[in-house]
């Protein structure tokens, strides 16, 4: 439950890093008791406790994606994508991989493009970038997918063209980011596949 307080923003701070430290630890039903109370709590109004909040509701839905409970994790990732911060990018992203894995791709893409279009595009902050590689690599894997099981000779070879531009979308506009090595060895994978 709620720690008490006078001070809300120390509440929420509290409350913040102790489902961090549960999530670290692996206690991921700690996590959701510890975090009990703070969806129906009425206290955040906004600034600090509302961003806190959100940051909150990303780590609820880290534990039950990892108690294997997609559908409760769904549900707090996206409370915590609307956020306008890095919390809200990476909850996008979490949303998107989910759904990919859910093979609901063109959702799974929406919720990728939204991170890389969003939050500022390429004039976004330090903080959000990396998340938006993230979304560039996975949107390109999204379609990678698509292209080796589809049937379809144009299709498949229209899911090849959409992977290596996001591929190639992050190699040009994240080359610092760790993601960029790894979608230069995609692109290569998918030349050789697309000229084969």
């Amino acid at each position: 439950s709620l720690p008490t307080t006078s001070d809300t923003k120390l509440k929420w701070l509290t409350i913040l890093h102790g489902a961090q430290c549960a999530n670290q630890q692996r206690d991921y039903q700690a996590t959701i008791e510890w975090t009990r109370g703070v969806v129906e709590s009425t206290e955040v109004e906004s600034g600090t406790e509302k961003s806190f909040r959100q940051d909150i509701l990303l780590e609820i839905g880290k534990a039950y994606d990892r108690l294997k409970d997609s559908s409760n994790a769904m549900k707090f990732w996206r409370l915590a994508s609307s956020s306008l911060s890095k919390t809200g990018a990476e909850a996008s992203c979490l949303i998107g991989r989910q759904l990919r894995v859910e093979k609901k791709y063109d959702d799974a893409e929406r919720e990728f493009k939204k991170v890389f279009f969003g939050f500022g595009g390429k004039e976004s902050k330090p903080s959000i970038r990396p998340w938006q590689a993230y979304a560039r690599y996975e949107a390109g894997r999204s379609n990678h997918i698509r292209a080796q099981t589809s049937t379809d000779a144009k299709t498949k070879k229209a899911y090849l063209k959409n992977a290596m531009g996001h591929f190639q979308a992050l190699v040009n506009d994240y080359p610092n980011d760790k993601l960029a090595i790894k979608a230069q060895k995609e692109l290569k994978a998918l030349s050789s596949d697309s000229d084969g």
